[in-house]
């Protein structure tokens, strides 16, 4: 029975060890074994706790960054995501920027007055004749108010095709 209890307490002992300790070296050698088995360079923080059982408190605490510790086992960077915005999202931002300023604006109106940049708006529909021909369409499609009540009457009223020239 002793040998059994004496087994088990350097069992606990070292994996307590290895719970609290684990210096930046070991877990950087974690991370490039995990690489060596298979895991490819988009592993990511959770799938690497996951896997060692080491906690994300600890990377942080001994390397900073996760990307320190990727960069350190030479993996690249990732790559920021990009946001993308839905089309009524972004034709939503045109239409507050109209009745902000009672037409329809321009470039540098709709950058002062926007959280989206024109070129977004130029991504996504083309010129600002495109951009316009969307805007109407959306508008037909939220109904007599423009889908925000009495105030968007701008979106049927004073606006439209026959105001864009």
């Amino acid at each position: 029975m002793w040998g059994v209890l004496s087994f088990r307490a350097a069992w606990i002992r070292e994996n307590v060890r290895w719970m609290v300790e684990h210096t930046a070296q070991e877990i950087l050698d974690e991370l490039k074994g995990l690489l060596g088995l298979g895991y490819g360079p988009e592993i990511t923080l959770r799938d690497f706790r996951k896997v060692t059982g080491i906690s994300g408190f600890k990377v942080y605490d001994r390397w900073g960054t996760w990307t320190k510790l990727r960069v350190a086992a030479g993996l690249p960077r990732r790559a920021p995501v990009p946001v993308v915005y839905s089309d009524d999202e972004l034709l939503r931002e045109f239409h507050i920027a109209s009745l902000q300023l009672d037409h329809y604006p321009t470039v540098g109106e709709f950058g002062r007055i926007s959280k989206r940049g024109w070129g977004t708006l130029h991504q996504r529909f083309g010129r600002k004749n495109a951009v316009l021909e969307s805007y109407w369409g959306w508008c037909q499609q939220l109904g007599p108010h423009g889908g925000f009540g009495p105030a968007a009457a701008g979106c049927h009223g004073q606006f439209g095709p026959a105001a864009a020239g």
